[in-house]
């Protein structure tokens, strides 16, 4: 779930361009991460998977 409040904290400190670049890279990693599901060992999922996890 996504925490609104917090996200518009996060836009307010940091500006327009610092957020768009953050929240760029943060898309891009874990699209990265989600579209090399299939190609991780069944050994290396649980790994994977916690990153994703972990970047909720």
């Amino acid at each position: 779930m996504i925490d609104w409040k917090r996200l518009c904290e996060m836009h307010r400190d940091l500006g327009d361009p610092d957020f768009r670049a953050i929240l760029d890279l943060f898309l891009d990693e874990i699209e990265d991460a989600v579209m090399r599901l299939d190609t991780v060992p069944p050994e290396g999922l649980g790994t994977r998977l916690h990153v994703i996890k972990g970047s909720a």
